[in-house]
């Protein structure tokens, strides 16, 4: 009877685990074409090699690296285009940056498009896409007082008493080379050259808040370059060194470049027109404790960003994108000021880039030297 009763139970544990090999297998050719369309398409996400990571500058580290316990962050990036142009339909429809040819691109060459991505907001109509479980109003949060006060006396201009971080999270993150109008799967996405990466808009950034008299400690330090699924730990263990040694930080700026990809491999460049040039689209990061972060005071963070985004509305009119609230905090829990900010996307240059970053720190810089006082 033992022996008939084993005979059935290891019967019944063998069927059990051929139907679960049968529903993991069916899970994974459902998944992964997924991930790998959303991952690798969208965001260009290469492996990269472990190595230890050094800062550009004697003067910003080393630093001692703390593996701190976070939720696991979103891509950023829309992962899939066709589905917000469903979503949002005030948005307009990608435009070729070439004249359309009547010959068909080559086989593994695929086009880069223009696109207005600014959903023609107004500053009497600010618009954000939430993705958070909170429903703020950003339109009543301007009218609100400015979260942050900026002494002049204080200011000296020099490292002893920054009033501004700007980093890198996804330091390598790079541009499309000048005219570019295609792109095929050797064209390269990221880079640790700081020359050419998001690390040089960062630098167009942080020189125009310093010419204009804001202190700005720039960090260099290429996160990404260690550890992708990391750089979100590594660069909120540099933020709060920089923080401990300099408590008169009220402002980080975390400066991406994003990644607009269409399921048939269309790169999307959001470009507007601003003084007869070509400038990148950008957008407006802010995180909230919707997932469970430890950051109570996130609303200081959005009304900042309200605050900018109404003055660059103002006076670009179609330069930003609508402001993005997400559910993660995105370190933003560490200073008040914590923003951050997508300048360009994959389809964007360079130069469109840094002409954005500069715009961005001029309006910017009147709004934190003003206390937000319109």
């Amino acid at each position: 009877m033992a022996k008939k009763i084993i005979k059935i139970t290891l019967s019944a544990i063998a069927a059990f685990a051929f139907i679960l090999s049968i529903v993991k297998t069916a899970l994974d050719f459902s998944y992964i074409p997924i991930c790998n369309k959303i991952m690798l398409n969208g965001m260009s996400i290469p492996t990269y090699s472990t190595t230890v990571l050094k800062t550009q500058n004697a003067s910003q580290g080393p630093y001692s690296y703390i593996n701190l316990q976070k939720i696991d962050y979103s891509p950023l990036a829309m992962s899939i285009y066709d589905q917000y142009k469903n979503e949002n339909q005030q948005g307009q429809d990608s435009t070729p940056i070439a004249p359309p040819s009547n010959e068909p691109l080559p086989e593994g060459v695929y086009p880069i498009s223009s696109i207005d991505m600014s959903e023609q907001q107004t500053i009497e109509n600010l618009i954000y896409k939430n993705e958070s479980k909170y429903s703020p109003d950003i339109n009543n949060l301007i009218k609100q007082e400015y979260p942050l006060k900026y002494s002049k006396q204080a200011s000296t201009n020099n490292d002893a008493s920054p009033l501004v971080l700007i980093i890198h999270t996804h330091g390598t993150e790079c541009y499309m080379p000048e005219n570019s109008a295609t792109y095929t799967a050797d064209t390269p996405t990221r880079t640790t050259d700081i020359n050419n990466n998001v690390v040089a808009v960062g630098r167009a950034f942080a020189d125009t808040l310093n010419n204009n008299g804001i202190p700005t400690i720039h960090c260099e330090t290429m996160f990404d370059a260690q550890s992708y699924s990391e750089s979100y730990n590594l660069s909120e263990a540099a933020v709060m060194e920089y923080i401990k040694k300099y408590p008169s930080i009220q402002y980080v700026f975390d400066i991406h470049r994003d990644s607009i990809v269409k399921t048939n491999m269309e790169k999307l460049k959001p470009v507007t027109t601003i003084n007869n040039e070509s400038v990148a689209q950008a957008m407006l990061v802010v995180g909230t404790n919707s997932s469970g972060a430890n950051h109570p005071n996130w609303m200081n963070n959005l009304t900042v960003a309200s605050y900018f985004q109404y003055s660059l509305i103002e006076k670009y009119n179609t330069l930003m994108r609508p402001i993005n609230l997400r559910s993660a905090s995105f370190n933003a829990e560490h200073a008040p000021g914590s923003i951050l900010i997508e300048i360009g996307s994959c389809g964007n240059t360079l130069s469109e880039a840094k002409r954005c970053a500069v715009l961005l720190a001029n309006t910017i810089s009147e709004v934190i030297l003003s206390d937000g006082i319109r």
